[in-house]
């Protein structure tokens, strides 16, 4: 959502649930594509974590997983999106 107007879209979209309920969402579209273009390696965690939570099929996952990314230059960001995850797991 951080982008919408700037690169991105809002689109409503039908999905199903789990229990085959139809219900709108809505998602964000890029509409400048680069081939270039990698995400930071914290965004990709985000995104995997994301997929598993909503059990996506693996071989979904595993395209995302195969997606190349960049080391973020932000030292701090990056450790403060990597801690996230891990602080879920904390006990």
């Amino acid at each position: 959502a951080e982008g919408l107007g700037w690169g991105y879209e809002d689109k409503e979209v039908s999905v199903s649930s789990t229990e085959g309920k139809i219900v709108t969402a809505v998602t964000y579209c890029a509409t400048r594509i680069k081939k270039s273009l990698r995400p930071y390696s914290w965004y990709k965690k985000h995104v995997l974590v994301g997929a598993r939570e909503a059990n996506l099929p693996s071989e979904y996952r595993a395209g995302i997983e195969a997606i190349d990314v960049l080391k973020d230059p932000d030292q701090k960001r990056e450790a403060e999106q990597y801690a996230i995850h891990s602080s879920q797991f904390a006990v």
